[in-house]
């Protein structure tokens, strides 16, 4: 993992933090220090989660503004900050990585079983910025967020089961989201 693509992703798990629910649960660090632990070793882990603070505290200063203006224009500005991240992104990552990128995000939105309306519109942003195929990326969605088998197009799903039954009628069923970006 390339420096350049551990600091946007350090930025983007930040921006897609919700500050009001992080102090609640706490839930976003705990999920990102678990990411970094899976893919990096613990002294880098360590410095990334260090950075991951830096920026959840910089970027959401303005959550608990009682000026409506003042957390707009917040959000304004961490709009502007995703989209020169993706401008570099787009110039790092192949196709396939961005797709796992947002599957990685769509993913950590979904660690509280609820993704709000600012985690919905910023996760849209990523993808658009990062320029996914749009029916790839509601597939995507839909396979993260809903229900796998609620993909509309489900030529781009694959079934993979032990099992005699239908797939709608045993727990023990997995499907794989059969699209460009696992092929590459």
């Amino acid at each position: 993992m390339s420096e350049l693509f551990l600091d946007a992703l350090m930025q983007i798990f930040a921006l897609l933090t919700d500050q009001r629910e992080e102090q609640k649960t706490g839930d976003g660090l705990i999920e990102v220090k678990n990411f970094l632990l899976r893919n990096l070793n613990k002294e880098f882990a360590e410095m990334a989660l260090e950075r991951y603070e830096h920026y959840t505290s910089e970027y959401h200063k303005d959550s608990y503004s009682q000026d409506q203006e003042v957390r707009d224009k917040q959000a304004s500005t961490n709009m502007d900050r995703l989209t020169k991240i993706c401008d570099q992104l787009n110039q790092e990552l192949e196709q396939s990585e961005k797709y796992l990128l947002v599957a990685n995000m769509l993913n950590f939105i979904m660690r509280d079983r609820h993704v709000s309306e600012e985690e919905g519109v910023f996760t849209d942003a990523l993808a658009r910025y990062l320029k996914l195929n749009e029916n790839d990326y509601q597939n995507l969605r839909t396979f993260v967020l809903d229900y796998p088998l609620e993909v509309e197009d489900k030529e781009r799903l694959l079934l993979i089961s032990g099992q005699k039954e239908s797939p709608r009628k045993t727990l023990n069923t997995y499907i794989i989201l059969n699209s460009r970006f696992l092929s590459g």
